[in-house]
Formats: C-alpha cells, sequence, structure tokens
C-alpha cells in the first residue's frame, strides 16, 4: 500500500515535470519586442525544453508525455519527422511544412558568409522545418555538383553553432531520407550527418557566453540523441542485418512494388499477419497518408470479383485506422471529390468498385465521426488526480477532431453541390452521391451528421435523382427539430411531388 502511494506520487511529480518542459517549448512561439538578451535566453529554453523531450521519448517512449493540445509543436515534430526504431517516417512530410521564400533568405544569408545564427524574434518551430528545407536544397545541389561542400560545411556550422536542436531536426530527416532513398544516393547525406556529429572546431568568440547557458551540455546531449536515433533507423535497417519486422525499409523497391509485396504475403497467408502489418505500418510512414490511401484505392479497382471486393474493403477499412485522423481526412478531402470528378463514362464500367468505395467512404466518415464524440474511457480505477490531469487534453483533442470533421464535412457537401448544379441527368457522379448520402442516412438516422447539407444541395439531389429520391430520405436529411429545417423539408417534398409521375406512399421504405 506504501509502495503503491509512493509510485503514484512519483508518477504525479514525474507528469507534472514533463507538463512544465511542454509548456516551456510552447513558451517560444510568443515573439514581441525583445533585446538580445531576452533572445537568446528564449533561444535556450526552447533548446533545452526540446533536447530534453528528446532524451525522454527516446528512453521512455511518448506515452509518457502529457500532451497538452493540439497545437503542441514537439508533438508533431514527434509524430512526423523523429526516426524511431521499427517505424519510418517519409521525407516529404518535413518538406511540404517548408516556406520556400524563408528558405531562399536563409540560403543566401549564410552562403554570402553570414557567420552566427540570430536569435532576435526567431520562430523557433518555424525555423526547424525550414533549416531541413535548407540542407535539402544544399544536399541536391552538392549531388548536382552546382555548390561545394565548403558551401554545405559553412551553413551547417552556422545552424550548429548556438542551438542544438536545429542539427537534432535536420539529423532526422537524414535519417528518414537515408531510409527511403537508394545506397547510391546516401553517401553525401551520410557525410552531412556525420559532420554533425563532429566536434564544432569553429566556435565562436561568445562561447564563454554560451558556456554560462551550458552550451557543450546541450551539445552532449544533441549527440546522444543524434546517435540513438542512427543506431534505431539506419544501422537497424541496412542490407545484410538480421532480418525485422521493418524489411520493407530496408529494400530498395518502388512504394507500389512493396505494397503488392506485402499485400502477396496476406493472400498466400489467408491472414493479416503481424510481420504484414508492421510492413503496412511502415509503408504508410514511408509514403505519407495521401498515397497509402491512392494505394489501396487503386487496389480495389484492380479487384474484379464482388466476394474479394468485400474483403479488401473491410481490410482496407483496418488499415486506414493505423493513423485514422491523417488517413480518413484525406480520403474525404481528396479522394471523394476525384471519385466525383472522375470521367463519366469510365466510371459507369466500375460498378461493383464504385458501390465498395461508397461503402468504405461511409464507414471511414461515421468512424471519424464517433471517434471525435468519443470520451476515452479510463483502463485503470479511477482516481480524482488522473481525472483532473487529463480532462483538458482530452477535452481539446476531442474539439479539434470535432472542428476539424466539420470542416472536412462542409467541404466535401459544396462539392457535392457543384457537381449536382452541373448535371443534368442521371450520372455516375449523381449516383455516387445519391448513395453516399442514403447510407449515412440509414446507418445513422438519429444522427445529425448530415444537417450540414444546404437546402441547395438536396433540392438539386431531387431533381437529378427523381424517383429514387423517397419523402423518407428527405425527412432524414434535414433537421426536422428547427423550424427552418421543417420548412424547407415540406418545400422539398412538394418539389418531389412534382418529379414524381405517381404519389408516394408515406410508407414505402426510403432505403429500398
Amino acid at each position: 500500500m506504501i509502495f503503491a502511494k509512493l509510485n503514484g506520487d512519483c508518477n504525479c511529480v514525474f507528469y507534472f515535470g514533463l507538463l512544465g518542459l511542454i509548456k516551456l517549448n510552447q513558451l517560444s512561439k510568443q515573439v514581441n519586442g525583445e533585446g538580445s538578451k531576452a533572445s537568446t535566453t528564449r533561444a535556450v529554453i526552447f533548446d533545452s525544453s526540446f533536447l530534453a523531450l528528446c532524451h525522454i521519448t527516446q528512453n521512455y517512449g511518448p506515452q509518457y508525455l502529457p500532451w497538452e493540445d493540439g497545437d503542441c509543436f514537439f508533438e508533431e515534430w514527434y509524430r512526423d519527422w523523429m526516426g524511431v526504431e521499427g517505424e519510418a517516417k517519409s521525407p516529404d512530410t518535413v518538406l511540404a511544412k517548408c516556406d520556400s521564400k524563408k528558405i531562399d533568405i536563409l540560403l543566401n544569408q549564410y552562403l554570402q558568409g553570414e557567420p552566427e545564427l540570430k536569435t532576435s524574434l526567431v520562430l523557433w518551430h518555424e525555423l526547424c522545418p525550414n533549416s531541413v528545407g535548407v540542407v535539402s536544397e544544399l544536399l541536391f545541389a552538392w549531388r548536382n555538383d552546382a555548390v561545394s561542400f565548403t558551401d554545405v560545411k559553412k551553413v551547417l556550422d552556422v545552424f550548429r553553432s548556438k542551438i542544438c536542436a536545429l542539427p537534432v531536426a535536420i539529423a532526422a530527416w537524414l535519417c528518414s531520407y537515408i531510409q527511403v532513398s537508394r545506397e547510391e544516393e546516401c553517401g553525401k547525406a551520410r557525410y552531412i550527418l556525420e559532420h554533425l556529429m563532429s566536434p564544432n572546431v569553429t566556435a565562436t568568440a561568445s562561447e564563454d557566453v554560451q558556456d554560462n547557458f551550458n552550451f557543450k551540455d546541450r551539445r552532449r546531449l544533441m549527440g546522444k540523441i543524434i546517435g540513438k536515433m542512427i543506431q534505431s533507423t539506419i544501422y537497424s535497417t541496412v542490407p545484410g542485418t538480421q532480418p525485422t519486422t521493418t524489411d520493407c525499409v530496408s529494400d530498395r523497391k518502388e512504394c507500389r512494388e512493396l505494397f503488392e509485396s506485402a499485400w502477396a504475403k496476406r493472400a498466400n497467408r489467408g491472414i493479416m499477419d503481424v510481420q504484414t502489418t508492421a510492413q503496412m505500418k511502415n509503408l504508410l510512414r514511408i509514403t505519407g497518408p495521401h498515397h497509402f490511401v491512392q494505394l489501396i484505392i487503386q487496389r480495389i479497382y484492380d479487384i474484379e470479383h464482388k466476394v474479394e471486393l468485400m474483403q479488401w474493403r473491410d481490410l482496407a477499412y483496418g488499415l486506414l485506422h493505423m493513423d485514422m485522423e491523417e488517413c480518413i481526412s484525406s480520403f474525404i478531402s481528396h479522394f471523394i471529390p476525384n471519385i466525383l470528378h472522375f470521367s463519366r463514362g469510365e466510371l459507369n464500367s466500375v460498378e461493383p468498385q464504385n458501390s465498395c468505395l461508397v461503402s468504405l467512404a461511409v464507414d471511414l466518415t461515421l468512424s471519424f465521426y464517433y471517434h471525435s464524440r468519443l470520451e476515452t474511457a479510463k483502463e485503470e480505477e479511477p482516481q480524482a488526480k488522473r481525472r483532473k490531469l487529463k480532462v483538458i487534453e482530452e477535452e481539446t483533442t476531442e474539439k479539434r477532431l470535432r472542428k476539424k470533421l466539420d470542416a472536412l464535412l462542409k467541404e466535401l457537401f459544396q462539392d457535392f453541390e457543384r457537381v449536382l448544379q452541373e448535371t443534368k441527368d442521371f450520372t455516375p457522379n449523381a449516383r455516387f452521391i445519391f448513395r453516399f448520402l442514403r447510407e449515412i442516412a440509414i446507418k445513422t438516422p438519429s444522427q445529425p451528421i448530415l444537417h450540414g447539407l444546404s437546402d441547395t444541395l438536396i433540392i438539386q439531389l431531387v431533381r437529378v435523382m427523381g424517383k429514387s429520391v423517397t419523402t423518407n430520405l428527405l425527412l432524414a436529411l434535414y433537421p426536422l427539430r428547427e423550424p427552418s429545417g421543417r420548412r424547407n423539408c415540406e418545400r422539398a417534398i412538394a418539389r418531389l411531388k412534382e418529379y414524381h409521375d405517381d404519389s408516394i406512399a408515406e410508407s414505402e421504405p426510403w432505403f429500398s
């Protein structure tokens, strides 16, 4: 009993200590008018908290970190960039967050001889990805003999002159790049990685001032972090070592070939075993959610038999839940609109696949919807302290997911409206929209997920689909608890009767 109490108190102190590190790291985003001393202090606070969080996650895992909210820089950095054993990260994810204008400014500034890294009015959470963009540009220029290593070294020495978090961010991207690139393309990237680990012989005159901020200690910790990152990501996946569940990372093949290879193993074994699941998860991290969803959709169009198609639909539903938020967001925001704007003639010839995609799209949308409104269940017995510590985190995560889903559905329904307004006849595009809305109405008759539909969209659906639309479906699409919803529903039913040749019985099932 005494040991349990001491363990709980230690966990509480550990939690609040980590929460303080997260908040200190977040303070670097607040930049107002500041002098050189204040800017240096803010830079050191960011650097120290960032390195401490990296060290903790490498040794104890991310599950012990109290993520404060969805806007936490370190949470995003760890999820998308940091190299972890058994996982591969896509190098393009980091480059997508870079600002090309700021990269050009940094390149011109440091290549022209700027010797030091400025700290005044610098947003460190923006400089981290932009420094990776600078190194990426230099790497590709060096490979094409556009710059020399002297130029590359000059910029690298500036980045590692005062702040150790920048070399860690650059090293994380280089590890991801080496993992997914061909061996002949990795030589110069490895050389840059080794230079980041080498002693900084170009110490500035302000070395004594830096020592007051424990620069040497921070640099030693940086070396440990980068070394462990290299050991867990690169050396664990080089050819010739003992095979692991990350074999798909060490294979120098195209992503589609890796995907087909993993799928073939699943087909031969008849099950989705642990090794194949790990390969799919690493492939998701290498390609990113967008391309991973594209591979799954392409596979659906390659299957002809209905039974196999339904099995793959269920399997795709599970695979996309490996990164539910990003994969489903990509599916809703990119691939459903692409399907709608597909060539009408070709869309007619893929009917089994089209129905499968409708079912998959509905299930994924509803999964995101229920997850955004699901209260996290406690695995352990309820404790007053634990509830107080976690309640803010759960509320902010739930609120962020709700806002994201509402924005995705709003944009999707607007796209539905544009497609129906441009449609004059009964087309595959209109049929896809009709099936999507009807299936959601069937599966969630009492949920307000469809109450964001505009009256114009529903009227256009009635106009295009004609007899396929029934009064019960219209009752499910409108928010009948609101006076405006009831009025619009009455007008839509009246419009529906104009398009029907025969009267519609009220008992007619709207899902037929």
